[in-house]
């Protein structure tokens, strides 16, 4: 039975590759930026009467109409179009959704950036920032406060929770940063995963999990709302500074409409209350692909994971073991 359920597991994994694999993107690079290039032809530009936007599936929905609605209907106004939320069940759906048409305005997360932009065309516009700084955050090795690990060296032989297979700080950014350190995932801990950050945070204030590699915005979010305890929690590793959500569209929009979504991205400030909840973030700042996701794209390679669906199948297979 556990051999059934195993492969059943790993079938729902590998499919939604598959159907990735059997769309008709190619991606076309002559100016060098790592990023689709516009369509030469009219022809194979989209216009569409209705702009979907989706989000990363890790973002609270009882806060969608905060975070995103207000975004919307800016997008809605600049762009003279109605713009629709998607809700996408993981990164490997935005994924599938913005290569198939479904979706053309997308925000995603780190460690998905890279897949997104080479298995759909997404063009990453912005980050959060306030003032000139843009937001970003770091991978953070975290146990239980009472617990008798003080090193990361002290958490060879045990488990340490990882997010999921295409998470940045929840997973690819481990292994390739912590075998310096002596922990080399599969081999000198175990790895298993949790699913999301908040289930890895949870997992080891309640004792689940020995230890947990995190993002340290989800960590901070979570500690400051009191969704867990500073108490419970050690912190003993900061990795350095990765960049955050990208938000963008898809590559083969008009580009007069393309150029609409950039300004108006670009020019939209938060509300007060979105600034409350973003903790002083205030409006998006320009974002470079090639540069700001050099370290992330290192990292990837590390991982040997090629972003392509052959390192995405991979990525996944490895989880699904």
């Amino acid at each position: 039975m556990k051999k059934i359920v195993c492969l059943l597991i790993l079938l729902l994994l590998v499919l939604p590759v598959l159907s990735l694999a059997a769309s008709s993107f190619t991606f076309v690079d002559k100016d060098g930026d790592l990023l689709a290039d516009t369509p030469v032809s009219p022809d194979e530009w989209i216009d569409p009467d209705i702009l979907y936007y989706t989000s990363t599936p890790e973002a609270e929905k009882k806060n969608l109409s905060e975070r995103h609605r207000k975004r919307m209907e800016y997008l809605s106004q600049k762009t003279g179009k109605p713009v629709e939320y998607v809700v996408a069940s993981s990164s490997l759906d935005q994924i599938g959704k913005m290569r198939d048409g479904e979706v053309h305005i997308a925000g995603f997360s780190t460690g998905t950036t890279g897949f997104a932009v080479n298995l759909a065309g997404f063009i990453p516009v912005c980050v959060k920032g306030k003032d000139k700084q843009p937001a970003g955050y770091h991978l953070q090795v975290i146990v239980k406060s009472s617990s008798s690990f003080h090193s990361l060296r002290d958490l060879e032989g045990q488990q340490i929770a990882h997010t999921s297979a295409t998470s940045n700080s929840g997973n690819i950014a481990p292994r390739a940063l912590l075998p310096s350190f002596g922990l080399i995932p599969d081999e000198t801990y175990e790895v298993v995963y949790s699913g999301k950050h908040k289930k890895s945070i949870v997992g080891v204030a309640d004792g689940t999990y020995p230890a947990a590699a995190v993002a340290s915005s989800i960590l901070k979010r979570m500690m400051d709302s009191g969704a867990v305890s500073t108490e419970d929690i050690r912190v003993l590793y900061t990795s350095p500074r990765f960049p955050t959500l990208a938000i963008g569209y898809v590559y083969n929009l008009a580009p007069d409409l393309a150029a609409k979504i950039r300004a108006a991205l670009l020019e939209y400030e938060f509300s007060p209350e979105t600034v409350k909840l973003y903790k002083g973030l205030n409006h998006y700042l320009p974002v470079s692909y090639k540069d700001d996701w050099e370290i992330i794209r290192h990292i990837a390679e590390f991982n040997d994971y090629a972003y392509t669906e052959a390192g995405l199948n991979k990525m996944l297979n490895r989880q699904a073991k």
